[in-house]
């Protein structure tokens, strides 16, 4: 989940980014190789630009979580590794220990998600029907392997990504990316942020109309999940704007997009 926060370019914070890539045997960066990815506002982000394969660096923030969103480096790893070559999500390289804890993965090439709904349909029922790793948190009841914050930004669409294995993992298609608050758990969860109209209109974009909707829950392809997140739609969206105004009252940079959000529920 994205906040305000400072930004990763610094010349000193690159430098110790250095020193901590190359005491964990991962080599030094070329001069310009690490370049700062904009939007990751929360946690500080940069795109390691090398022969064998851009690689991406991030650093978490050690107040970073929302309420409805944990910002949990290790659930992350563990999210990573199980999804391991299937294609869902980046492939996982190296942590970074230390203050601030650090991941290492292989980059996405791709933008965000937009347009037919459908693709994240279906590619959330692959990811729901994965078992969960281990220690993730439980959200909800159920068993299934959840994303935790499936919006707009985090999903992104790919052809092709750098420094990954080849085989199922280096399909086309839509690939997840921060994964600091994974789970085990309801589905709908996943399946209500991503249809709730704030978290897309905090996405920069339009809610989804009715048709686009329906097309994502039947390509997702389970009418009992579909009723178990009408039956909790209230509910549900009911958290969605008590983040709103959590962000707003926190955020004062983002505090319109927010209030634009919770108008739209």
């Amino acid at each position: 989940m994205r906040d305000d926060g400072p930004p990763a370019g610094s010349h000193a914070e690159q430098g110790r980014l250095v020193d901590r890539l190359v005491a964990a045997g991962l080599g030094r960066p070329a001069p310009g190789a690490l370049t700062p990815l904009a939007g990751g506002t929360v946690n500080r982000v940069w795109r390691w630009r090398r022969p064998g394969g851009d690689l991406v660096l991030k650093l978490y923030a050690a107040r970073g979580a929302s309420p409805l969103f944990p910002n949990d480096p290790v659930a992350e790893w563990r999210a990573l590794t199980a999804l391991s070559g299937t294609g869902l999500a980046p492939e996982p390289v190296a942590t970074l220990p230390g203050h601030p804890y650090g991941l290492v993965y292989g980059h996405v090439e791709g933008t965000p998600w937009s347009g037919d709904p459908a693709p994240v349909g279906a590619a959330l029922a692959r990811l729901h029907a994965l078992d969960p790793p281990p220690g993730l948190r439980q959200v909800g009841a159920g068993t299934a392997f959840i994303h935790g914050d499936p919006v707009p930004g985090n999903i992104l669409v790919s052809g092709a990504r750098s420094g990954a294995r080849s085989g199922a993992g280096s399909r086309a298609g839509l690939r997840f990316i921060d994964w600091q608050c994974p789970g085990a758990g309801d589905p709908v969860h996943d399946l209500a942020l991503f249809l709730s109209p704030a978290m897309q209109v905090a996405a920069g974009r339009e809610p989804l109309t009715d048709a686009a909707a329906a097309r994502f829950l039947d390509a997702y392809g389970d009418p009992d999940a579909a009723a178990r997140l009408r039956a909790q739609a209230a509910m549900i969206q009911a958290r969605v704007a008590a983040h709103c105004r959590w962000r707003i009252a926190r955020s004062p940079r983002r505090a319109p997009l927010y209030a634009a959000a919770l108008r739209a529920l």
